[in-house]
Formats: C-alpha cells, structure tokens, sequence
C-alpha cells in the first residue's frame, strides 16, 4: 500500500488520482476536513471536492467517519453537499477495523485498488490495507483543535513510519510512488 505524507486535504492533486486510475477517495472528517468535534468544515474543502470530483473522471468521494455525533455529520454534509457517509452509527465497528472500507467499496462498487484513504490517524492505515485498498494519504491534523491523542502521537508516528516507507520506496525503485 502506498503511503503519502501530505499536509492536508487540499494537498491532494486531482492529476494524481486520475493517473493513477482511482475510482474512490474516502475522507476522514474530523481533523482533515473540520476541527475536532466541529461541524463547521475548513475553508475551501466543498470547493476541493468539486474540483476532485469534476477533474477525475469516475471518482467518487465519500466520507469514512469514527464519528456518532448527528448532528456535526449533518451539518457537515450541508456544508458539503450529499456524499455517502460510513460511521458506527451505520453499525459499523470503528476504524481502524476494515468494515467501514470494505462498506465503501462494495456499496460503491469499485475494486479495492481503486481506493485511497484520506486520514489523519495512522491507524486507519491498517483498515484500509486490510480493505485492499491502494494508497493513504496521511495528513497533518488540521486545525487549531485537534484532538489531543493526534497532536501527543503524530511526532512518534512520524519519526518510526516516515523512514520506513521512504527506505521501501528506494529498495522497490516504484517510480509511480505517490511519496516522490
């Protein structure tokens, strides 16, 4: 599975998914697209999800929540617009169990190598690799609110993963690797 570092959301370049030949793009709410236990989205990302949506032709974007709280999911999807949603609140267990991917991708009717997951959590890696999905773009948490488990742990993910996958790449030679 291919692992990008990427500052936030909006980092990600549609010529990049089309290339690639993605049919899906699961995203995560909270600390990507709005604050921690916020409903009020970033500036710019219902903007971003139009320009993802009309530039890669066939991608479909959904939103992959731990998220039980209606009402910000709600007020989320207004701001938004209509985007199918997978959250414990469908009866799926939490990420980073692979339900709510493998959810996505049924329901949405893609091969799993035609995924990729937005996320600021590493641990929802594991998920969406154990989904079959291809890439994971793992933000920064975004916001002045994030929540405080991502702020405490981000340095230690960061300085054990980051080599690991950077080492992988140069030992593979993947020029297509979206890490370069």
């Amino acid at each position: 599975m291919e692992v990008a570092l990427v500052n936030s959301f909006h980092d990600i370049e549609p010529e990049h998914l089309y290339d690639r030949g993605f049919k899906l793009l699961g995203v995560d709410i909270e600390n990507v697209i709005t604050d921690y236990r916020s409903s009020e989205v970033f500036p710019g990302v219902a903007e971003k999800f139009e320009e993802l949506e009309t530039s890669v032709k066939g991608l479909k974007t959904v939103l992959i929540t731990n998220s039980t709280d209606i009402h910000i999911i709600n007020e989320v999807l207004d701001q938004i617009g209509d985007h199918f949603i997978y959250s414990p609140i469908g009866g799926y267990n939490k990420k980073p169990s692979s339900d709510m991917f493998r959810a996505a991708i049924c329901s949405e009717a893609v091969y799993p190598n035609q995924a990729a997951l937005v996320d600021d959590q590493f641990k929802s890696y594991f998920g969406a690799k154990n989904a079959g999905y291809r890439s994971f773009f793992w933000t920064l948490p975004d916001g002045e609110n994030s929540h405080p488990a991502v702020k405490a742990f981000r340095p230690v993910e960061t300085s054990l993963i980051r080599p690991y996958y950077y080492l992988k790449n140069i030992a593979n030679r993947r020029s297509d690797s979206i890490l370069s």
